[in-house]
């Protein structure tokens, strides 16, 4: 809870922070708005023909999806926050504010991907994926040496549902992208913290 007491003083006394929290309430407000009309309205299927949807297919996104990549990066944004804050290349004055604008681009690019392409989630979830096993190896190394048990416990339990979501919501039978996509980011946050 310290971080919020030093967000919150942030947020009455900065103006970057005040710049980036507008900024990220009008990124949100506006995904909501394409996701409304969109995944839940699909307007993007009025101006076609029946024949021409029968023909060609059109990409509708699934508003599963989308809920999903919102919830895993809310948990991870959450579990950031919490364990890795203080390490590796997120420390300094502004270290929640670099961590929070990573997983609300990283929602709001993996939402607009998924209302957009059809196989978005073959590169969103293998991240999201390998981006909460390398948090939980990153906690079992930081955190848990630390001595803080209760808090340690929940922020664990809350990556292994981020993984199982992401886990639920790939396709049955992951492509080859998909595993190197995973592996390649366990890697990658795996050697910036180290």
């Amino acid at each position: 809870m310290e971080w919020f007491i030093a967000a919150w003083t942030q947020v009455t006394t900065s103006l970057p922070t005040q710049v980036f929290l507008l900024s990220t309430f009008v990124l949100l407000t506006g995904v909501a708005i394409l996701v409304w009309s969109q995944a839940v309205h699909l307007s993007i299927l009025e101006p076609i023909s029946l024949k021409e949807i029968e023909l060609t297919h059109p990409h509708i996104p699934s508003l599963r999806v989308i809920v999903s990549i919102f919830l895993c990066c809310v948990t991870l944004l959450i579990v950031a926050l919490n364990s890795v804050a203080h390490v590796g290349p997120f420390s300094g004055p502004y270290e929640w504010l670099y961590i929070a604008a990573l997983f609300v681009l990283t929602a709001a690019v993996g939402i607009l991907m998924e209302l957009r392409w059809k196989g978005a989630r073959e590169y969103w979830f293998p991240f999201i994926l390998g981006t909460a096993v390398a948090y939980i190896f990153l906690m079992l190394k930081f955190i848990f040496p630390t001595g803080r048990s209760l808090l340690s416990a929940v922020l664990l339990i809350l990556l292994f549902l981020s993984a199982a979501l992401a886990w639920w919501t790939l396709p049955a039978s992951p492509s080859r992208r998909a595993q190197i996509v995973s592996v390649a980011t366990l890697l990658l946050w795996i050697l910036l913290y180290l």
